[in-house]
């Protein structure tokens, strides 16, 4: 054997004991990983899972039945320009059309001589806490019959919108329906009272950023990369985290607001909305039906003596102090609102006792009959030629 191959045979068997001992402990290596990864993912998805908000009114004193059925019927379908409605449904107490229409009870859309009265509004007059028949647009159908006047009323409210979406379904229903309504509705509150930020323009609704963030992480997967990590459990639990940690250092900044830039931010939300119903008059003028509109009240707005129960509501919205203060601040503006066939209702509830409230602004069936009585006395006078 010559000298080259006496050095190179150590060698070589070096390599291949190298070789050897290396890919097994880099085999172990991996496994480790991927445990450590799936190890993370466990812990984030128990994580998350404590973490979930809780369903919407879970508050409310509600059979547990009721509760479950408003629950499951929160789920949304996609409409194009208001961005969400609630999937088709049908249960015990709710039961909501396959447009995302819920059900209106009384009403006569099948007389062609019948009145015809849309209503556009948020949660408050969809019903969220009450039956299909003691909503507010059931009621106001119950006392028209009651009347000896057949009406055919629709509820386009839904969860959660606010009058821009409103201003846009309407000119959606009227750029599709054969027959234009004889009278519209609009029942609005807290949904168009919300807090500026810095990174959305004035004029949005309450799912703006879960839009924005959706459209962006469509873009996001058009570009080759590691997106899908980004939806992992321990990604998103990373996030939440963070977010948390961000709100608490934040919380400080929001709840100092001056008094002048909560007095700005109501003013502007109140100018919006009056800007809506500006809109609202012209199609009116186009279409040849009149506009009403109404300010709903809430348990911590008006001077109703309040039971324990709505005591306890308003102690519960007074934790998030922003919100609360821009709350008082535009239901104030509100108040002050002077335009034709605008009421507000902010202390309509004022001379009653007893429980009206479910939480801050859902209201009993009592209560909804309290608000269907004040509408329907508004809009019989109109058409008694009382009002202008």
């Amino acid at each position: 054997m010559s000298a080259t191959e006496t050095i190179a045979a150590p060698t070589a068997n070096g390599l291949s004991a190298g070789s050897t001992q290396f890919f097994p402990r880099l085999c172990i290596a991996i496994a480790i990983f991927v445990l450590l990864l799936g190890l993370g993912e466990l812990a984030s998805y128990v994580y998350l899972r404590l973490e979930q908000p809780p369903g919407p009114y879970t508050d409310m004193s509600l059979p547990a039945d009721h509760v479950q059925e408003l629950q499951a019927s929160n789920e949304h379908q996609y409409i194009p320009f208001v961005e969400f409605r609630r999937r088709p449904f049908q249960g015990r107490y709710i039961s909501v059309d396959r447009e995302g229409v819920r059900t209106t009870l009384n009403s006569r859309c099948d007389d062609p001589k019948s009145l015809r009265i849309w209503m556009f509004g948020d949660s408050v007059l969809w019903g969220s806490g009450v039956s299909d028949a003691d909503t507010i647009p059931s009621q106001l159908a119950r006392l028209y019959a009651a009347s000896g006047q057949n009406a055919c009323i629709t509820n386009y409210a839904e969860q959660g919108w606010v009058s821009s979406q409103e201003l846009v379904e309407l000119l959606l229903q009227l750029k599709y329906s054969i027959r234009p309504p004889d009278v519209v509705v609009f029942y609005d509150g807290t949904d168009d009272i919300f807090p500026p930020h810095p990174d959305a323009p004035k004029d949005i609704n309450l799912v703006y950023f879960r839009f924005r963030d959706a459209l962006e992480i469509l873009h996001d997967e058009t570009i080759p990369g590691l997106q899908y990590f980004k939806r992992s459990n321990t990604a998103r639990a990373l996030n939440l985290l963070s977010e948390d940690i961000h709100r608490r250092l934040t919380n400080a900044d929001l709840h100092d607001l001056s008094p002048i830039a909560i007095h700005a931010a109501a003013e502007a939300s109140v100018e919006n909305y009056q800007e809506n119903l500006q809109t609202v008059d012209a199609l009116a003028r186009a279409y040849g039906f009149r506009s009403f509109y109404f300010w709903y009240p809430t348990s911590s707005t008006g001077g109703k003596p309040l039971t324990a129960e709505e005591r306890a509501s308003v102690r519960t919205e007074q934790k998030n102090r922003l919100e609360f203060q821009l709350k008082t601040a535009g239901y104030a503006l509100s108040r002050n609102i002077h335009r034709p066939r605008f009421l507000y209702l902010g202390d309509a509830l004022d001379d009653q006792r007893g429980r009206f409230y479910m939480d801050g602004s859902h209201l009993t069936p009592e209560g909804n009959g309290i608000m269907a009585g004040k509408i329907f006395q508004v809009l019989k006078n109109a058409r008694d030629g009382a009002l202008p």
